[in-house]
C-alpha cells in the first residue's frame, strides 16, 4: 500500500526534477549567446524538456540576429543531466520515503489495531494444543520444580519470622543478607518455572544465570561471616554513586530532569565515606569481597571459585551467550532440536531440561545453606527431601527430553519404531 504510493510520487518527483535541470541548461546556453527569452518562448521550452528527449528541439526568432539561432543538447550532456538527476533524487527519495511514513504510521496503526482485534483469537488458538502437548510432555519434572519451589519459600518463610523475632539476631547483617538472598532465589525460581510452563527455555536458562550469582554470593558471604555481610551492605552506596554518575550523563538525552545538586552531593560523600573505610579497591565491582580475595582482583568468577562453584561456569556461560547477545546465542539456543536451523521467535516444546535441573538443585543448595543458620531436626529432614527432589527432577527433566528426541528421530525415519 505505501509502497505503490511512494513508487507514484518518487515518478512524478523525477519527472519534476528532470525538467528543471533540462530547462536551466537551455537557459544557459541562450544566455551565453546574448539571447533572452520572452515568457512564451520560455513555456514553449517547457513542453519541449517535459516530453521525450529525442523530439526536434524548438525553434525561435529573436530580434538582433539576421539568422535563425538553433539550441540543442549533446549525447553527453545528457549523460551529465542524468548523472546530476541520479544524485539529486537519491536524496529526494530518503526525504520522501521518510515524510510518507511519518505521515502515514498513524492512519496504519489505527488500521492495524481494528484488524487486530478481530483476528487476535486466531492468533492465540493455535497456543491451546501446544501448551497442552508441553504440559503433558513435561507434566512430571515441571510438577517436581513447583514442589521444590513450594518447600523452599515454605522452609525460608519459618526461619525468616524465627530469626527477625529474636531481639539478639534480627539486626544482625548476616541474618538480613541470608535472608534475602535466599528469597531472591525464590523468586528467581518463580520466574524460571513459569517460563519453562510457556515454553521459553532460552529465558529460563538465563533467569537461572541471575539465580546462580544470587547463589555464589550468598555461598561465599556464608562462608566468611557477619563481617563480609556487613561489608556487602555498606557496598549499595557505591552502586548508587555510580549509577548517579550515569543518569547524570544521559538524562538530557533520556529527557529527565537532572537530580538535585544537594542530593547528589550527599551521595558522593557517602561514596567516599566508604571508601575512605574499606579501603580504594571497595570502589570497583565486587568491591566489598577485595579484602577476602586479596591479591586476586573481586569478580564473579574469582567468588565463584572461592565458593567452590566453580564447576557450574560452563552452564552460566552458556546463559550468557543469549543474555548478552554473543554471536553464539544466535545459532545455538535450547529450543532448537540438534539438527534444525531456524529462527526461533516463540515459545518451543524442546529444551527445558537445564534451566530446569539447575534451578531444582539452586534451589535445594540455597536452602541448605539458609537452614544451616536455624537448623532442627524437621528443617534437616526438609533439606534431605529436596536434595531428592532436585535429584529426581534431574532424571524427570531428562527424561522428557530424550523422549522428544527419540519421537522426533522416529519422525525422520532415523531409527525404528520398536526403539521408542
Amino acid at each position: 500500500m505505501l509502497d505503490e504510493a511512494l513508487s507514484s510520487a518518487f515518478e512524478k518527483l523525477a519527472k519534476i526534477r528532470r525538467e528543471q535541470v533540462l530547462l536551466q541548461l537551455v537557459l544557459r546556453k541562450l544566455g551565453a549567446e546574448g539571447i533572452r527569452l520572452s515568457p512564451a518562448q520560455v513555456l514553449r521550452l517547457k513542453r519541449w524538456v517535459s516530453g521525450n528527449l529525442k523530439a526536434p528541439a524548438p525553434r525561435f526568432r529573436h530580434k538582433g540576429l539576421n539568422q535563425k539561432f538553433e539550441i540543442d543538447i549533446t549525447s553527453r550532456e545528457q549523460r551529465r543531466i542524468f548523472a546530476h538527476l541520479k544524485r539529486s533524487l537519491a536524496d529526494d527519495s530518503g526525504r520522501l520515503t521518510l515524510k510518507a511514513i511519518t505521515s502515514n504510521a498513524r492512519p496504519f496503526l489505527r488500521l492495524m489495531r481494528a484488524q487486530w482485534e478481530a483476528e487476535i483469537d486466531e492468533f492465540e488458538r493455535p497456543m491451546i494444543p501446544f501448551l497442552k502437548r508441553l504440559r503433558r510432555v513435561w507434566k512430571k519434572p515441571l510438577a517436581l520444580l513447583r514442589l521444590q519451589l513450594h518447600l523452599a519459600r515454605s522452609v525460608a518463610a519459618q526461619i525468616n519470622d524465627e530469626l527477625r523475632a529474636s531481639p539478639s539476631r534480627r539486626k544482625g547483617p548476616l541474618i538480613e543478607v541470608q535472608t534475602r538472598l535466599h528469597a531472591r532465589l525464590c523468586q528467581i525460581g518463580a520466574e524460571v518455572l513459569h517460563l519453562l510452563e510457556f515454553g521459553f527455555s532460552e529465558a529460563a536458562m538465563s533467569r537461572w544465570r541471575s539465580q546462580h550469582e544470587v547463589h555464589v554470593v550468598l555461598r561465599f558471604i556464608q562462608m566468611n561471616g557477619p563481617g563480609l555481610a556487613k561489608r556487602y551492605l555498606a557496598h549499595e552506596v557505591v552502586e548508587t554513586w555510580r549509577g548517579a554518575e550515569e543518569y547524570m550523563k544521559h538524562c538530557g538525552r533520556l529527557g529527565y530532569a537532572p537530580m538535585e545538586a544537594a542530593e547528589l552531593a550527599q551521595l558522593k560523600q557517602e561514596f567516599a565515606q566508604a571508601v575512605s573505610v574499606y579501603g580504594r579497591p571497595f570502589a570497583e565491582n565486587y568491591g566489598w569481597a577485595a579484602a577476602v580475595l586479596f591479591p586476586k582482583r573481586a569478580t564473579l568468577s574469582t567468588i565463584e571459585d572461592a565458593a567452590g562453584l566453580a564447576h557450574l561456569r560452563p552452564d552460566y556461560r552458556r546463559a550468557s551467550h543469549s543474555t548478552h547477545s554473543n554471536p553464539k546465542g544466535l545459532t545455538q539456543q535450547l529450543g532448537m532440536m540438534p539438527g534444525t536451523d531456524y529462527l526461533p521467535t516463540g515459545p518451543s516444546n524442546y529444551g527445558l531440561a537445564i534451566p530446569g535441573q539447575n534451578t531444582a538443585l539452586t534451589l535445594a543448595q540455597g536452602t541448605a545453606m539458609l537452614v544451616a543458620t536455624a537448623q532442627t531436626a524437621d528443617r534437616a529432614l526438609m533439606v534431605e527431601v529436596m536434595k531428592v527432589i532436585a535429584d529426581a527432577a534431574a532424571e524427570a527433566f531428562e527424561r522428557a527430553q530424550m523422549g522428544i528426541e527419540l519421537r522426533e528421530k522416529k519422525l525422520r525415519g532415523q531409527i525404528s519404531g520398536s526403539a521408542i
